[in-house]
């Protein structure tokens, strides 16, 4: 994935990691950001067999971060 494509996704992670930092308490619903970006991915694996690796390996990423964050709130 060119940078250009993949920037916009590691502000959102720095923007996400900030907030959750400086307030914790205010992140209860955070955790669904990852679940519909996991989603997308699995929407886009299923469109563009070119993005199937890529989409699918994001997908698991951001499952895995969609059950940390609800499980540890």
């Amino acid at each position: 994935m060119s940078r250009r494509r993949s920037g916009p996704l590691g502000v959102r992670h720095v923007v996400q990691a900030a907030v959750t930092l400086a307030k914790p308490q205010s992140t209860r619903w955070m955790w669904t950001i990852d679940a519909a970006h996991g989603v997308s991915m699995l929407g886009l694996a299923a469109a563009a067999p070119r993005w199937r690796t890529f989409a699918l390996t994001s997908a698991a990423g951001a499952t895995t971060w969609a059950i940390a964050a609800r499980t540890a709130r």
